[in-house]
Parts: C-alpha cells; sequence; structure tokens
C-alpha cells in the first residue's frame, strides 16, 4: 500500500470512525486479502535532490530519516513544517497520537482475521543521507580530518580485505606520522560508505540525486552500531524492529534484503522472533544476483518443533519480467527461493520498481484497440491468476485493482487521496470493466479454499497448446511439514488476450475434467469452454467458483466512510 495514496493515518486508520472500522481493511477483505503491507511511512529526507531529467525531487519513501517518527506527510497532524519548529514535549504528543492511530488499525486489524505485513518495508540497506547518524559522522570526519592537517599528519583510507588478499571497499581512514612511521597516530572507521578522497558519504544509486547512504557493510563500525550496538544500547536496527513489533506489526518485508550481510539478518530475525515468535519475514530478492541469494540461505532459525529451517519465510519471485514459456524462472529461480525461504516465494502481477504498471503498459500499447479496456483487464486479470496460483503468497499494488495506469511512485507528488479517490470514483463498483476487485476476491478465495497455507509450491509445467494461443500452467501444492501433496492446479492461459477468446479444444481438457471444475471461464453457445483471460481447474474440488463468491461484507452501516476526496 503507498502510504501517499491514502494520507493522513487519521484517515484510514478507523480510531476516529464511528464504529472503529477502518475503510481501508474493508478495501482489502473485500477483495479477501488477509494482509496490509505499507511502503515506507518513516520521515523521509528533506533533501532536494536532481533526477537524471534535470526535475527536483524530494522525500522518497526509501530514504528515512528517523526511524522512530512517522511523516509529517502521514501523520494525524499531517504538520510538515510545523514538526521542524515543535518543542521536544510537542513532537512527543504527536507521536504518541499517531500510536494511537497505528495500535488502532493494527488490533482492528487481527479483530478482523488479518495481518498487517510490514510496518513499512525494513529499509536496512541505506538510510536518508541527512539522517542523525550520518550528519554526526561527517562531524567527525570532518573534526578528524581538520586535526590531522593541523598536526600535519597524512591521512590514508583504510580497506577491508578481499579473500583474495587484494584491497576491498574503504572502511575508515588512518592519520599517519608525517615522518612516514608505519603505525597511525590514530584512526577511524565508517558506519557509511565513503569515498576515498574527501571521504563524501556515497549514494546507492537507488534514489536520484544525494538523499541516501549505504550501510558500510565491511566495517566493524557499521555493525557496531547497526546490530552488535553501543554503550549499553540494542542495535539500530533492533531497535527499529522493536518500534513495529510495539505497535502491533510483526511481518516485515525486507528491501534488497540480498545486500545485507547474512549474518546481520540473523541477528535482526532472530531477535525479531523473541519479541514475537510469529514475526514472519519476506525478503526481496528481485533483481538480486544469483550467489548473493544463495548465501542467503545460510540464515538458518528453528520452527516451533525446533527443527532447523531457512531464516526467511519468503521470497518475491521476479515473475513479473517472465513471460510464461521461459525456463529461468521454474528451474533456476524457483528452486533457489525454496533453499532461502521456508515457503519459497511470493509473486506479484505488478511492482513499484518499473516505470509503468501492467495495466499502463498495456493501455499504451493497445491504445487504438476496439475494445481496449477489455483487453486491458483480461492480460490484469490472467497475471493476478498466474501471480496467485504460482507461489505460497500473493501480493499487489493497491490500484492494480482498478487497472491503474500511473505508476506509484516513491517521491512526493507520486500519488495523493484525491487521485485514490478519482480512480474509485471511476471504476469501482463496476462502473469499469477495468474494476477486476471481484474477479481479484474470487481467484484469492479458490487459493484460500484450497488450504495451502503451509505449503510450497512446485511449477510442474509451462508450455504453449493450440499452435501457441494458449499458454497451460500446472502447479501442485507440498506440504512443508509432511511432504504430501495437498492440491494441485492447473491453469489454461489466453495469451494473448487482446486478439479474441480462444475456444479449447477436447484434446486440451482431457484428463482436467476428472480432476477438477473450470473457473471463470465462460462458454460459446455449443458448450466449448472459451478462455477470454484464464481458467483455472483444481483439486481438491470442493471449492467456491468465482461467480458464486459473495466477498464478505462489513456489518450494514447507515453513514459508511468513503475514501477522502482531498486531503494532504
Amino acid at each position: 500500500m503507498p502510504p501517499r495514496l491514502v494520507g493522513s493515518i487519521a484517515d484510514w486508520s478507523g480510531k476516529d470512525a464511528p464504529d472503529g472500522r477502518s475503510w481501508l481493511l474493508d478495501h482489502a477483505q473485500r477483495m479477501n486479502f488477509n494482509a496490509v503491507w505499507f511502503s515506507p511511512f518513516f520521515e523521509t529526507t528533506r533533501r532536494q535532490t536532481v533526477d537524471g531529467k534535470g526535475q527536483t525531487v524530494s522525500n522518497s519513501l526509501y530514504a528515512t530519516r528517523d526511524h522512530g517518527a512517522i511523516d509529517p506527510e502521514f501523520s494525524a497532524t499531517q504538520s510538515f513544517a510545523d514538526r521542524e519548529k515543535m518543542t521536544d514535549a510537542e513532537r512527543a504528543a504527536v507521536d504518541e497520537l499517531d500510536r494511537e492511530h497505528l495500535e488502532h488499525f493494527t488490533k482492528q486489524a487481527h479483530a478482523q482475521g488479518m495481518s498487517v505485513m510490514a510496518m513499512a518495508d525494513l529499509v536496512f540497506n541505506h538510510v536518508a543521507s541527512d539522517h542523525p547518524a550520518v550528519l554526526q559522522e561527517n562531524e567527525e570526519v570532518e573534526a578528524f580530518l581538520k586535526d590531522a592537517k593541523d598536526r600535519g599528519l597524512n591521512v590514508v583510507p583504510r580497506y577491508a580485505r578481499k579473500p583474495d588478499g587484494n584491497p576491498g571497499p574503504v572502511i575508515g581512514m588512518a592519520a599517519m606520522p608525517a615522518d612516514g612511521g608505519p603505525t597511525p597516530d590514530k584512526e577511524m572507521f565508517f558506519k557509511f560508505e565513503r569515498g576515498e578522497q574527501n571521504f563524501e558519504v556515497l549514494n546507492i544509486g537507488h534514489t536520484p540525486g544525494y538523499d541516501t547512504a549505504q550501510i558500510n557493510y565491511a566495517s566493524p563500525a557499521a555493525r557496531a552500531f547497526f546490530i552488535d550496538g553501543e554503550d549499553g544500547e540494542e542495535g539500530y536496527w533492533k531497535k527499529v524492529v522493536d518500534w513495529c513489533i510495539d505497535r502491533g506489526l510483526k511481518d516485515f518485508r525486507c528491501d534488497i534484503a540480498y545486500r545485507l550481510p547474512p549474518d546481520w539478518w540473523q541477528e535482526i530475525i532472530e531477535h525479531a522472533r523473541s519479541k514475537n515468535p510469529e514475526a514472519t519475514f519476506m525478503a526481496e530478492t528481485l533483481g538480486g544476483p544469483d550467489d548473493a541469494i544463495e548465501r542467503m540461505a545460510q540464515i538458518r532459525t528453528k520452527d516451533a518443533k525446533g527443527n532447523d529451517r531457512p531464516g526467511f519465510d519468503l521470497g518475491m519471485f521476479s515473475n513479473y519480467w517472465w513471460n510464461f514459456t521461459d525456463d529461468w524462472l521454474p528451474s533456476s529461480e524457483a528452486p533457489r527461493l525454496e533453499r532461502m525461504a521456508f515457503y519459497g516465494g511470493a509473486a506479484s502481477p505488478d511492482n513499484h520498481d518499473t516505470p509503468e504498471t501492467l495495466a499502463g503498459h498495456f493501455s499504451k500499447a493497445l491504445a487504438h484497440h476496439k475494445n481496449r479496456d477489455k483487453a486491458v483487464a483480461d492480460i490484469c486479470l490472467r497475471n493476478y491468476a498466474v501471480s496467485a496460483f504460482m507461489g505460497n503468497s500473493v501480493y499487489m499494488q493497491m490500484g492494480y485493482e482498478y487497472c491503474k495506469e500511473k505508476q506509484n511512485g516513491v517521491f512526493k507528488g507520486d500519488g495523493s487521496p484525491a487521485e485514490w479517490a478519482a480512480l474509485v470514483s471511476a471504476r469501482a463498483g463496476g462502473k469499469s470493466k477495468l474494476d477486476l476487485s471481484k474477479q481479484i476476491a474470487g481467484i484469492n478465495a479458490i487459493k484460500d479454499a484450497l488450504g495451502v497455507e503451509n505449503c510450497r509450491v512446485r511449477i510442474k509445467e509451462h508450455r504453449e497448446e493450440q499452435s501457441g494461443r494458449l499458454l497451460r500452467m500446472s502447479f501442485e501444492y507440498v506440504d512443508v511439514d509432511t511432504g504430501q501433496q495437498k492440491a494441485a492446479v492447473t491453469l489454461l492461459l489466453n495469451k494473448r488476450p487482446e486478439d479474441s477468446a480462444v475456444k479449447v479444444t477436447d484434446s486440451t481438457l482431457n484428463g482436467l475434467g476428472a480432476e477438477g471444475l473450470q473457473r471463470s471461464g465462460g462458454r460459446d453457445k455449443n458448450g466449448h469452454v472459451m478462455v477470454d483471460s484464464f481458467v483455472v481447474y483444481h483439486t481438491p474440488v470442493n471449492v467456491p467458483s468465482v461467480a458464486d463468491i459473495t466477498p464478505p461484507v462489513a456489518p450494514a452501516r447507515k453513514n459508511p466512510p468513503k475514501p477522502p476526496a482531498a486531503a494532504a
């Protein structure tokens, strides 16, 4: 959920609603989702930066300045400028109000049978370049260099050593005697990556300009501050986890997880589960090098029975970039994620790191199609079905249910409550072919009814049929405790929904009718199965059909709250 689409926590927490319900939770549950995952809403950078197009941007959701406060943009006060002028007591009062709203939301979610994944992302690879720890280290570096210059000392970089003995990254600096003596007069190690010349903070390139500072994993100072803790305090990342858990947020999506050393994650995960044994972790693995993801398999914990298991619960499939026929995902990525994560992969039809949403891309590509909206909807529905059945879990960007064309970006100005309200007004409630919410609810209900939440998924086949007009995918769901197959699913997918519906031949259907039930597909006047988007066959068969599903409805209300027409 991109917080800029919903604005102030006071507008969606439900705390101030007469019955205490949150419209955001109700919306998610109507589509049979059982979790809400927030993009970060911690206080963000104040830096003004310039992107590659020369445009000024700022306040990336992924450039965190203060991990102990909700950003004023999302605060119950929404007072960005005033917060800077507040006294400590006034800021504490605002933080307490935000805490009350967040705790109400998480308690209400659990009361409605939902989890809340994840208190924003755990963005542990970097912080904002104006984070207090970065600013303090900048001052220490400046003082170190000035003192060395005043005393006539030569400052040289300190390097980590690679396994082959060659110099690695810069991890600190040493002030050496002017006479060339080998023993440093003093030295300093860095928490953040810095250059060799002026020891300036290095950006990771994740955001434009210089609004982030990369953690210096090879430096002992970074580990001492972020993991081990100093001066009798917990490590900084452990305190962030505590902040989340104390507010009812026990589930975590871990941004760029493959960049952190495995032993760092080991301690973070063990710490979280010591606070709440039910804490779960999903690693962002999209775009990660194969060897880095394999190293993450070194992270091990114990299950409830004391058995050894991977530390992460889920990894993230790259299926957004998969054409459904190439073999790299089933034969390489899926087994790798299964070694790294207890339940293997989670899948999504869309993600915020791409320039366009899926609907946005095809709306442009099919701009002159005579029935563009239906074609775009069929493509989005097909890709959601693949995501839902190919992994243990499925997640979806807010707005995908309405085929949102504009990407949910991470910078200020990317999304607003008014934008969300306009989208709902134009498409919700069956006003448009681009409203997929009921079909998504149906897909989620089928997946839930299969009872495979404790399973890993095996992709058994993926191939073209009927001269390439159809794609066929089969999955089996294997219980992680017993190793027994609990369910099986076969999808028949229209490879090009924009061309036409595809009539399924008897040879393609052979065997499927005996194994399961056909879902979400129409028939022509002669009774032939037609695939507009997808059809699904599954065992066990005693699950509801998409057409028969009535999404859960909140108790009747005289004046149900609506998303704000405009805020912020």
